[in-house]
């Protein structure tokens, strides 16, 4: 990958600390993000979790010129720093879900901090999602979020549904109750453009239903 953009803010809100050490890279081939897809090993139990069915999804749209580019970013929590692969990561904590089945594992409702969904987007993209948001919001009777919501997001990044957003989190091994590791527990995201002119897969991506389009 080339060298990485640190970014202040991407997503809406005022940059934490955290959100400030946040590595990004743009335009990535979708091929090489397939490919790292393929190579993940999920957990035996995560059945619907498949890195072959996503790199085989990417790879299906990119001839009719979608998921082409994708943006990467590494997140950053409020956690303790660890050194690893010569790369310094700021971990995330994320509450475990106690499992007596599989007491070895250790399993979170969901990684992804919903605005971080928006990092990809560009302030004119940021302003149109919000207002989908908040117009969607009203007509509920809900009052207006600061930040927009995950199908908005979607939404306007599938004007250019060239583009793909892989959010990566480096979680706390200590939150975890893992206290001898000494590296980073790493949980993925991924978020596609809604293609509206696609038909639609479900896929259940851990406890998070996303939509696969597939024509």
């Amino acid at each position: 990958m080339p060298e990485a953009k640190v970014s202040e803010s991407g997503n809406g809100r005022k940059a934490t600390n955290a959100q400030q050490s946040v590595r990004i890279w743009k335009r990535i081939p979708g091929l090489k993000i397939a490919g790292f897809l393929q190579a993940i090993r999920f957990p035996e139990e995560a059945r619907d979790m498949n890195g072959e069915l996503l790199a085989s999804f990417i790879k299906e749209q990119i001839p009719m010129g979608s998921l082409t580019e994708w943006t990467v970013a590494v997140l950053a929590g409020d956690e303790e720093a660890i050194r690893y692969g010569g790369q310094e990561f700021k971990t995330a904590k994320r509450t475990g879900i106690l499992r007596k089945k599989v007491s070895s594992r250790y399993v979170v409702k969901t990684i992804l901090n919903p605005p971080d969904e928006a990092i990809d987007l560009d302030e004119d993209e940021l302003r149109e999602a919000l207002a989908l948001t908040n117009r969607k919001r009203a007509n509920d009777g809900l009052e207006p979020k600061s930040h927009p919501d995950g199908p908005e997001i979607r939404s306007v990044r599938g004007i250019k549904p060239k583009r793909g957003l892989l959010l990566i989190y480096p979680l706390s091994p200590k939150a975890a109750n893992l206290p001898d590791l000494d590296f980073p527990i790493f949980g993925i995201v991924v978020s596609f453009p809604d293609a509206k002119d696609a038909k639609s897969v479900w896929y259940d991506f851990g406890t998070v239903a996303q939509r696969l389009d597939r024509q």
